[in-house]
C-alpha cells in the first residue's frame, strides 16, 4: 500500500500553515505589547466586520472550485473560474467600497468614532482576498498544495514585517492612529500575497481561458448560497460581540477603557492563541473536501463514513494535547509573551486562556465535519449547526457576561463549539451512517492526553524557571503523548498510510508499510 498523493498535500499545508501561524502569533505578540491592551481593544472591533465581509466574498469560491476540479470535467472547471475570477472582481470591489462608506456609522456604533480610520484601512484588502481564496480553490481541488502554503507563509511574513515596522515608526499617545496603521499593514500583506500567486497560474495555465461552456449564474448561487449562508454565521456572531460585549461588560459596571481592554485581551490576546492549533485541522480541510467530493460522485458511501472518521479522529488526536497543553501552561505562557501587561490583565488573560483553550478540539472538529458536509453537498445541514451553535452563543453572551464578566464569553464560545459538533455529527452521520469503533478511538486519544497532562503538571509544578518549564513540558509532554498514543495503537496500519509522514510513524509504530 502506498502512500497518496493528498497524504503529502496535507503535510505541506500543515507544516506551512505552522510556520504562518508562528509568524502571525509572533505579530500578534509584540502587536499587543506595542499597542496595549486598550489598543489590541481598538484593533479587534474593527475585525469582525472584516471577517464578515471576508467571508461572504471568499467562502462559496474555494469550496465550488475545489469541488469543481476534484470530480467534474476540464471544460466544467475552467467554465467556473473564469466566471468566478469576474463575480470576485466584483464583489471584492463592492466590499471595499461598503466596508468605506460605513466606516464612521459603525465606529459610532461602537462608541469609538475616531476608530473609523482603521477601517478605512484595512478596506482595500477586500479587493485582493476574494482573487486569493480563488486561485487557492483551484490548486487545493488538484491537490497542489504548494501555492497556499507558501503564499500563507508570504502573507503572514510579510503581515509581521509590515506592522512592526509602521508601529515602531509611528510612536506616541494616539491609538486609534497606531490601530489603523497595523490594520493597514494587512492591506499590503493581502496583494503581495496575491501577486507570485498570480504568477504562479499564468506560468502554468498561460492564460484565464474563457469558459468552453455557459454556467448560469443563477446555478452558481443556488449551489454556492447555502455555503455562503453557512460561512456568514460564525463570522456574524463575532461582529455582534463587537457591538454588544463592551456595552454588555459596562452594563456591570466597568469602565469603558477597562471593558475594551478586556474585548481585546478575550479576542486578541487570548484569541490568537487558541487559534493557532485550529490551523493543523484548516490543512485538513482544504484537503479533504476535494477527496470526500471524489467519493460522493463515485456514491462510496463505506469510503464517505472511513474518510470522515480518520479526518475526525486526526483532528482530535492534533487538537487535544494542544489545547490540554495551553490549559496547563496558560499562566506561564501569559507571563512569557505579554510582558508588557499589567499583572492584573496578565491574570485575567491567563483565566480567559485556559476556558478558551477547552474549545480547541471542539472548533477543530466542528470544522471538518462541516467541511465533509458541504463536499457531499449537505450545505444546508452545515448551515443549521453552526446557525444552532451560533445562537447557543448569542443567548449565553446575553446572558453570562452582564452576570460574570469578560469570562461568560469565553464559556459562551465553548458551548457555541459544542452544540455545532453535536449538530454536525448527528447531520453526518445521518448521511454515512456511524462508526462502530468511535466510543474506543476517543476513549484512546483522551487517555493518551490525561497521561501527557499529568507530566506536564509535574514538570510544571517541580521546575520554577518559567522557560525551562515551558520548554520542557512541550519537548517532554509531546514524547509522553505520541508514546501513549503508539502503545494504545490509536491508529491502525492503514489509516497511519493516509496520514502525513507515513514512513516516520510506521516504523514507530512498528508496523511495516507496504511496497
Amino acid at each position: 500500500m502506498k502512500t497518496d498523493k493528498r497524504v503529502s498535500s496535507v503535510g505541506i499545508l500543515a507544516l506551512s500553515g505552522i510556520f504562518a501561524k508562528i509568524l502571525g502569533g509572533i505579530y500578534r505578540i509584540p502587536l499587543t505589547n506595542l499597542l496595549g491592551a486598550e489598543g489590541i481593544g481598538l484593533y479587534q472591533l474593527v475585525f469582525p466586520l472584516y471577517a464578515l465581509l471576508v467571508a461572504a466574498t471568499t467562502t462559496a469560491m474555494p469550496i465550488l472550485m475545489s469541488r469543481a476540479v476534484a470530480g467534474e470535467s476540464e471544460e466544467y472547471s475552467y467554465s467556473l473560474l473564469y466566471k468566478s475570477f469576474i463575480f470576485s472582481t466584483i464583489i471584492g470591489l463592492c466590499s471595499a467600497l461598503l466596508l468605506t462608506a460605513f466606516a464612521y456609522p459603525l465606529s459610532l456604533a461602537q462608541g469609538q468614532p475616531q476608530g473609523f480610520f482603521g477601517y478605512i484601512a484595512i478596506a482595500p484588502s477586500l479587493i485582493f482576498v476574494p482573487l486569493i481564496s480563488l486561485l487557492k480553490g483551484w490548486f487545493n481541488g488538484r491537490l497542489n498544495m504548494k501555492p497556499s502554503a507558501i503564499t500563507a507563509v508570504i502573507e503572514q511574513g510579510a503581515k509581521l514585517a509590515f506592522g512592526i515596522a509602521f508601529l515602531l515608526l509611528i510612536k506616541g499617545e494616539n491609538i486609534y492612529e497606531r490601530s489603523a496603521m497595523a490594520l493597514f499593514a494587512i492591506t499590503l500583506a493581502e496583494l503581495v500575497a496575491l501577486i507570485p500567486l498570480v504568477i504562479y497560474y499564468f506560468s502554468k495555465e498561460g492564460t484565464l481561458k474563457r469558459p468552453p461552456l455557459k454556467i448560469k449564474n443563477r446555478d452558481i448561487l443556488k449551489i454556492s448560497a447555502p455555503i455562503v449562508v453557512g460561512g456568514l454565521i460564525f463570522p456574524f456572531i463575532s461582529f455582534i460581540d463587537s457591538l454588544i460585549i463592551v456595552p454588555l461588560l459596562k452594563l456591570k459596571g466597568i469602565g469603558q477603557s477597562s471593558a475594551l481592554s478586556s474585548y481585546g485581551l478575550l479576542t486578541g490576546a487570548v484569541g490568537s492563541l487558541v487559534s493557532c492549533p485550529v490551523v493543523l485541522t484548516v490543512a485538513m480541510t482544504a484537503v479533504i473536501i476535494p477527496v470526500i467530493a471524489k467519493k460522493m460522485k463515485e456514491r462510496e458511501i463505506k469510503g464517505l463514513r472511513q474518510e470522515g472518521f480518520l479526518a475526525m479522529k486526526a483532528s482530535l488526536f492534533l487538537a487535544l494535547p494542544l489545547s490540554l497543553g495551553l490549559i496547563c501552561l496558560a499562566k506561564p505562557l501569559t507571563v512569557l509573551l505579554y510582558p508588557s501587561l499589567p499583572i492584573q490583565l496578565k491574570e485575567e488573560t491567563a483565566l480567559l486562556l485556559q476556558i478558551s483553550s477547552a474549545g480547541i478540539p471542539l472548533l477543530a472538529m466542528l470544522q471538518i465535519y462541516n467541511s465533509m458536509l458541504q463536499a457531499v453537498g449537505q450545505s444546508k445541514s452545515a448551515t443549521k449547526s453552526l446557525l444552532i451553535g451560533g445562537s447557543v452563543k448569542l443567548i449565553a453572551t446575553l446572558i453570562l457576561i452582564p452576570t460574570v464578566g469578560i469570562w461568560g464569553g469565553a464559556v459562551a464560545n465553548l458551548l457555541c463549539y459544542g452544540v455545532g459538533l453535536l449538530f454536525s455529527v448527528i447531520f453526518y452521520s445521518k448521511f454515512t451512517g456511524s462508526y462502530k469503533s468511535l466510543v474506543k478511538n476517543l476513549a484512546e486519544i483522551t487517555l493518551s492526553g490525561g497521561i501527557m497532562t499529568l507530566a506536564v503538571a509535574v514538570i510544571d509544578y517541580i521546575v520554577e524557571n518559567i522557560y525551562l518549564s515551558i520548554g520542557l513540558s512541550l519537548m517532554f509532554g509531546g514524547c509522553v503523548y505520541l508514546a501513549s498514543a503508539l502503545l494504545l495503537k490509536v491508529f491502525s496500519k492503514t489509516e497511519l498510510m493516509l496520514l502525513p509522514f507515513s514512513k516516520i510513524t510506521l516504523k514507530i509504530s512498528g508496523y511495516k508499510e507496504d511496497i
